[in-house]
């Protein structure tokens, strides 16, 4: 493993080459996902938009960033979540565009509809709506402002084409094909222990 990273931190070490492309596909593009954390976290400064952060990233890191973010999002609280949380466009189509660059075009189709749906819908809010139901700090209003969305719609067959395609396998594939481009060299070890992530004192 060398000792340093090479973008300014001084006490994470980051994984060689040889070692990034030995992690198993799981570990491998958390490993990248994780890296462009980091990257975004140093652009930070002069990218303040989710288009600015996203589009700031080297070529390689925004397929597997923009896919994951809506991945952990939506498996997670499905697509409501994702777009209450990143309310950009830029991240969503970055992923449709990254999942017909994997091969799976079913799954961009299916961002892309979401995507739509959630524009639409946001179009018909009223002004400050998100801010309003925020202010009140309550996970029922959060619940509550998902009352009569179509995003939900979205959701099982998302979840389905996920597993179907096999997308993790599909991802680390193109990873290990664009070593130079997802900056496998520049990894860092940190991304296996996020109590010990620089990126940890953000929070």
């Amino acid at each position: 493993m060398a000792s340093r990273s090479r973008f300014g931190n001084d006490c994470l070490p980051y994984l060689s080459l040889e070692e990034a492309l030995a992690l198993e596909d799981e570990d491998l593009e958390f490993a990248v996902f994780h890296h462009a954390l980091h990257r975004i976290a140093e652009a930070a400064s002069h990218a303040g938009s989710d288009e600015e952060r996203l589009f700031a990233l080297p070529g390689g890191l925004r397929p597997v960033y923009s896919t994951l973010a809506v991945e952990m999002h939506v498996l997670n609280g499905g697509f409501h979540q994702f777009f209450w949380n990143v309310p950009s466009p830029a991240v969503a189509e970055g992923a449709a565009v990254a999942y017909e660059e994997f091969g799976t075009p079913d799954v961009a189709r299916l961002v892309r509809s979401a995507l739509e749906a959630w524009q639409q819908e946001e179009r018909g809010r009223q002004a400050g709506f998100k801010e309003r139901v925020r202010a009140l700090g309550s996970l029922q209003r959060f619940a509550d402002s998902n009352a009569g969305t179509r995003l939900g719609g979205f959701d099982t067959p998302f979840y389905t084409a996920v597993a179907a395609e096999r997308l993790t396998e599909r991802r680390a594939a193109w990873v290990r094909e664009h070593p130079e481009d997802c900056e496998l060299d520049r990894l860092e070890s940190c991304f296996k222990d996020f109590n010990a992530c620089r990126l940890r004192s953000r929070d």
